[in-house]
């Protein structure tokens, strides 16, 4: 069965800045929705200790708002680094330029998680 995100669940995801995402322990964590599909980075890549939980317990919680959702954590291809990127800088443009630059760095890019819906 092909589980996705609602047309309304995007969009509270579009306009809220953080979710937090439960892996055991909770991390605040900026998102994006791209295609349909929610993506997360860690700015300081792979070997940041939330990803590396993340990576071994392939599934977590988030939440955001009213919104709380059980999902399962995928690492993302390199051919959608561009658009999340893309994605990162309209979303988070305001703020000021070395935050935005360290959500798209290679660095964070290597450390680019599909969050699925469960």
């Amino acid at each position: 069965m092909n589980i996705s995100w609602s047309s309304e669940e995007l969009a509270t995801l579009a306009k809220t800045d953080e979710l937090k995402l439960q892996l055991g322990k909770s991390v605040i964590i900026w998102m994006v929705p791209v295609d349909g599909q929610l993506f997360v980075r860690s700015v300081n890549g792979r070997t940041s200790q939330w990803f590396r939980n993340a990576r071994a317990q392939v599934k977590g919680h988030i939440s955001v708002g009213k919104l709380s959702k059980e999902v399962q954590l995928v690492e993302a291809g390199e051919g959608l680094h561009d658009a999340i990127d893309a994605a990162f800088r309209a979303k988070y443009g305001r703020y000021a330029r070395p935050i935005v630059d360290s959500i798209v760095s290679s660095k964070a890019q290597s450390a680019t998680l599909r969050l699925i819906p469960q």
